[in-house]
């Protein structure tokens, strides 16, 4: 059975990726709840912490407001490192200029 993280309400998840979803920078924040080191994520595409239960047509609509140069607001349910447990985010995504 999978155990539900709970964040805190001062918990802000930070994350920087290139254009094809590799990422380039993680906070200290995403490595706390994710429990991966930055060192493990650098130079993995994001998705290493995506949950099954997120629909792919999700992340296909970030893509395409981001790739369009528009801000996207969506909440996503991400996994935890090696075991059954998961995260939800309010996740505010902005592309880059």
């Amino acid at each position: 059975m999978e155990t539900e993280k709970i964040l805190g309400d001062r918990d802000l998840i930070v994350s920087t990726t290139d254009k094809k979803g590799i990422i380039q920078y993680v906070n200290g924040t995403f490595e706390k709840i994710s429990e991966y080191k930055k060192d493990e994520l650098y130079g993995q595409p994001h998705n290493i912490i995506r949950h099954p239960d997120m629909p792919k047509g999700i992340f296909r609509y970030v893509w395409n407001c981001l790739l369009a140069h528009k801000p996207v607001v969506a909440y996503v349910k991400n996994y935890v490192k090696g075991n059954n447990t998961y995260y939800w985010v309010k996740a505010v995504m902005y592309p880059k200029i």
